[in-house]
């Protein structure tokens, strides 16, 4: 099976620390094979303005994943000594038949674009109207090496459809 990739430029997560909101990158990346497989990215209606991004995929044909461009760890606030790093992704999300795993993920990467650690969300499966999701990790330090920090949300090994709306990420230091 030929593998086709897709760019898609959507609008800026928000990042907050403390009071301070803080823009990550506005583009989006989405891998997996286009045959038996759909992405959307989007308003989620005419009149509202939050995002709504789709996998969708008619079979298992392996993963569908939705990476936002990752931003540079040194644009992220820095520790204090005595202090944590803590990142939240907050989401929500709706499946229709996922067979498989519906997901999030934070990620670091280095200087060659190899990711170097990652946290994911829960998996689910199943039919499930909105609910509510987040993903939290606490750090003391950011991973020797990284260069840069992004999310992802995935359709793995499975048929069926996940939707993931208005996600928001949220980073302070306490």
């Amino acid at each position: 099976m030929k593998k086709n990739w897709l760019c898609l430029a959507v609008a800026a997560l928000a990042v907050t620390t403390s009071a301070k909101e803080y823009k990550l990158a506005t583009d989006w990346t989405f891998r997996g094979r286009q045959l038996d497989s759909s992405v959307a990215v989007g308003p989620f209606s005419p009149e509202s303005p939050q995002q709504l991004l789709t996998l969708t995929a008619v079979r298992n044909n392996g993963w569908l994943t939705l990476r936002q461009t990752p931003v540079a760890v040194s644009s992220l606030p820095k520790i204090p000594e005595g202090k944590k790093l803590v990142i939240t992704l907050v989401y929500r999300q709706k499946m229709e038949n996922v067979s498989g795993r519906a997901f999030a993920t934070l990620e670091f990467y280095d200087n060659n674009a190899q990711r170097i650690w990652f946290y994911d969300d829960k998996p689910l499966n199943g039919s499930a109207d909105w609910s509510d999701r987040s993903v939290t990790r606490t750090l003391t330090a950011i991973p020797e090496g990284a260069r840069w920090f992004g999310v992802s949300f995935h359709l793995g090994k499975s048929s069926g459809k996940v939707e993931f709306l208005n996600p928001r990420l949220d980073i302070s230091i306490q």
